[in-house]
């Protein structure tokens, strides 16, 4: 049975309070980078802080990234629990407290306070140890249950709130699905005007080339020009050294290795990439909700991924299609054609992408999830302390 999750994405006249909420942030990922999960982080505070509703405290020890951490893709410190201060003064004066993937800091913080706390994640540790295959110990599976059942779970698609209740049952049947959106500090004002399908140009944007399904990438790509199709492969992100130098003597493929989103030159390339691309492809083996998927759209770029996580979700309706993990190579190449063959029809795969990223993905929408359900936890809280 299919449970039916609620957005929590509108605000609508509620009760608002005399004054700005004070929310505290609590995140092991340093929110001042914006390599740090994917941007995520960065993108969601940075949407929180823009608000005159909220008063913002960002809590722990993270810093501003430095010019030296950039340039040698150093990553911040995680943030330590034990670094919570026993007796709670770390939360004193807020009103609520926004976990941002932080399983183990909400789990601290539930034994330090009785603040309303809000667990934003974009994965279950089934969810993780399934497609990932990841090793997870019974003790991470007890502790998320402690925070699903103590905290308002925000997960980033209903395929994890779902996930959430399929795993830890009545725990988990307040979940609610809030998505994130484009990690980019600006975004085109218009859809980009792209070249004609003539020559289709490909993307696949991926840091784990194994994961992200780079092998697969390239064997469609293959069978694509076979076909007679003439098209281009942009490959960002890590190749495997042993095809890095053959694929660097192909004039129908370029690499651009790692762009680093911290460096305004890096940022504006891969911007370019997006708005030039006439497809992004991810035949990603496992993922849950990643955010090159609504950064391609947000682009006027329809996508064609793996159907996986949450990532049918986040593509939509018209905006492109999904293939299941037991894709061939070549069913890869035929979609491929199949999405690049009509020109109006491609047409309006690239509106509707960008009609995805402004009425869905988009961190103006997740902020107002996030300030509802604050005053829907701490306004009574607050009346009753008054």
């Amino acid at each position: 049975m299919t449970t039916a999750f609620r957005i929590a994405s509108s605000l609508t006249t509620e009760t608002r309070p005399a004054r700005a909420l004070k929310l505290g942030v609590l995140t092991p990922h340093n929110p001042y980078d914006k390599r740090a999960f994917s941007g995520t982080v960065y993108h969601a505070v940075r949407a929180l802080s823009d608000r005159s509703d909220l008063d913002l405290n960002i809590l722990g020890p993270h810093q501003p990234v430095g010019l030296t951490s950039q340039l040698l893709r150093r990553r911040s410190p995680r943030f330590d629990p034990d670094i919570l201060a026993d007796d709670g003064s770390d939360f004193k004066g807020l009103d609520a407290i926004v976990g941002l993937v932080a399983s183990p800091l909400l789990d601290r913080a539930s034994q330090l306070t009785d603040l309303p706390l809000l667990h934003v994640t974009d994965a279950t540790p089934g969810f993780l140890g399934e497609l990932y295959g990841h090793d997870i110990p019974s003790e991470n599976i007890e502790r998320e249950a402690r925070v699903v059942a103590c905290c308002n779970p925000l997960y980033s698609s209903r395929v994890m709130a779902e996930q959430a209740v399929e795993e830890f049952g009545a725990l988990a049947a307040h979940a609610q699905a809030l998505p994130f959106g484009v990690n980019f500090t600006t975004l085109p004002n218009d859809l980009p005007v792209k070249s004609p399908l003539d020559r289709v140009e490909l993307l696949f944007v991926g840091g784990n080339w194994k994961r992200k399904g780079g092998a697969l990438m390239l064997a469609a790509f293959d069978r694509l020009r076979a076909k007679g199709v003439d098209a281009h492969l942009t490959l960002v992100g890590g190749v495997p050294s042993h095809l890095a130098g053959p694929l660097k003597r192909r004039s129908d493929v370029t690499l651009t290795g790692f762009l680093d989103k911290n460096r305004p030159r890096h940022l504006a390339k891969l911007q370019a990439l997006f708005a030039r691309a006439h497809l992004f492809v991810l035949p990603t083996r496992a993922d849950c909700t990643p955010m090159v998927v609504a950064e391609a759209l947000a682009h006027g770029t329809p996508v064609l991924a793996t159907d996986v996580g949450g990532i049918a979700e986040m593509v939509g309706p018209g905006a492109g299609r999904t293939l299941p993990l037991t894709a061939s190579p070549g069913t890869w190449a035929t979609t491929i054609a199949e999405m690049t063959r009509d020109q109006m029809v491609y047409d309006m795969m690239a509106d509707a992408a960008t009609e995805r990223t402004a009425t869905h993905l988009n961190w103006d929408s997740w902020a107002d999830g996030i300030v509802r359900t604050v005053m829907e936890t701490a306004l009574p809280r607050m009346a009753r302390v008054a």
